[in-house]
């Protein structure tokens, strides 16, 4: 199975609790096989957005909250850092000071979806904004996830965010 479906501008500032369905079916017609691949994009979109609802929360448990969309092997490349947090103790301590971030938000520009199987991969861009001194720091950035399906739920088990480089 793979598909591709491309969506642009959502903005999250706002948790949102979510649970995710699973559809298997060992025998399915080409209908049922079309179903099972809208539902996969549409898990994939909400993960995607979980995710932002979780790091831009302002909630003091946002940390923990955001690493459990990644897979336990999951890896982040994040856009503040210059070193890849492998294990899920290194991509807490990151998203301990990220979701710090007074103010923080993020709006999606765009995003595009493919799943093939068990695995998807969600590319795109997308602009963080927080506060500092008084002042709006609006940040554009790149982003790619790979993300596997396990136990029912669409885990990040790649994450790569870089700041949109000038262009002079």
């Amino acid at each position: 199975m793979n598909i591709t479906e491309t969506t642009q501008n959502t903005s999250f500032e706002k948790p949102a609790a979510q649970e995710l369905i699973y559809i298997k079916s060992n025998e399915s017609s080409s209908s049922d096989q079309n179903l099972v691949e809208d539902c996969f994009v549409g898990m994939v979109h909400q993960s995607l957005d979980s995710w932002v609802s979780a790091v831009t929360s302002g909630r003091p448990d946002a940390p923990d909250l955001a690493v459990a969309h990644y897979a336990p092997n999951g890896v982040l490349w994040a856009t503040y850092s210059d070193t890849i947090r492998d294990n899920t103790a290194a991509i807490r301590e990151y998203f301990v000071r990220f979701t710090a971030l007074p103010k923080l938000s993020c709006q999606i520009a765009h995003r595009n979806v493919r799943v093939n199987g068990d695995v998807a991969v969600v590319s795109g861009g997308y602009t963080f904004s927080y506060e500092k001194d008084g002042a709006r720091v609006d940040v554009p950035a790149r982003f790619s996830f790979v993300f596997s399906l396990s136990e029912g739920k669409w885990l990040i088990l790649d994450h790569h965010s870089s700041v949109i480089p000038a262009i002079h």
